[in-house]
């Protein structure tokens, strides 16, 4: 995940990748998890994800069409903090029946799979007592519900 975003999705629901607030810390996660991060790409191969290497991005992106599973745009140097959000947002797509960009139209919906994605990088902050680094998440994370929601909030 880079500061660089993915305008893929359109104007108002787009999907972007913002900081590895963890990469500084724990390095890339290849190598600070390697088993972890195999076992993540692992599953989501199993799954039928398709998985694309994209250094500088990394994004969940569900498929166009419902009942598909989506891709994985990977930068090889994501930490794991950033791997697991992004494996969440694949584990929800799974969970809903592989939904597709249906499930980012209902901004309500969209903003819970987002906070999941992030809560899992805060608590990787958490663990390590990384709160500087938690408080750029959550700042982050803050941004994208405004983001999300507009002036509805």
């Amino acid at each position: 995940m880079s500061t660089a975003e993915d305008e893929s999705v359109g104007p108002n629901k787009q999907l972007h990748t913002y900081g590895d607030y963890l990469r500084d810390v724990l390095g890339p996660g290849r190598y600070s998890h390697p088993d972890e991060y195999a076992s993540i790409l692992d599953a989501a191969a199993q799954r039928g994800v398709d998985i694309v290497d994209r250094p500088g991005t990394l994004a969940y992106e569900p498929a166009l069409s419902s009942g598909n599973p989506g891709r994985l745009l990977l930068d090889p140097d994501a930490s794991i903090g950033a791997m697991r959000h992004e494996f969440k947002h694949l584990l929800d797509d799974q969970a809903s029946g592989y939904q597709g960009f249906r499930l980012m139209a209902d901004s309500d919906i969209f903003w819970k799979l987002e906070f999941r994605g992030y809560m899992e990088e805060i608590n990787l902050a958490r663990e390590l007592r990384e709160f500087d680094v938690g408080r750029k998440i959550l700042k982050e994370m803050r941004a994208r519900r405004q983001e999300i929601f507009g002036d509805k909030i």
